[in-house]
């Protein structure tokens, strides 16, 4: 019916709809034809690694959880895989531990496998902390560059 997630046809049609379908099978024996509405539409994976890059960070929404991760949407039809060790640096024993079903969070993506619709996600990477940089902040130190260079005489020469 989509290329997102549906929980019930409900959500993409309603009674009366007029709706443009593609033919899928025709079972003359059992008088059936199957009929499909994604297939009119466009695949949005057709064009993921030209739209998105390895080391993008992007808004996305949680949609499912399983037991060693989560599914965030990036765009509809689109949902990447959050691995549990990728959602955040402190020790989870589930998803849901960190997440919620349609809380938006940051992503970073990690791997593009377009031939087969998966695209790896990492949480925690996309926090924008530089880690490097903290180990050489130190808040207690309590100088500036001003005070460290004042006594520096500049020549212009």
């Amino acid at each position: 019916m989509s290329w997102s997630r549906v929980n019930k046809p409900e959500d993409v049609v309603s009674v009366g709809d007029n709706v443009e379908v593609f033919v899928q099978e025709v079972d003359k024996s059992k008088g059936r034809i199957s009929l499909s509405l994604k297939d009119i539409l466009q695949n949005p994976w057709d064009n993921i690694k030209t739209k998105y890059k390895v080391n993008d960070v992007l808004d996305g929404v949680v949609s499912k959880f399983i037991k060693v991760g989560a599914f965030v949407e990036i765009e509809p039809g689109v949902e990447g895989f959050v691995h549990i060790s990728e959602i955040t640096d402190e020790n989870i024993s589930k998803p849901s531990d960190a997440l919620e079903i349609g809380k938006k969070v940051k992503v970073k993506i990690l791997d593009i496998n377009s031939d087969e619709n998966k695209i790896a996600l990492s949480i925690k990477d996309a926090i924008e902390k530089s880690k490097e940089y903290m180990q050489y902040n130190d808040e207690n130190e309590g100088f500036c560059l001003g005070e460290l260079f004042k006594d520096f005489k500049f020549t212009n020469k």
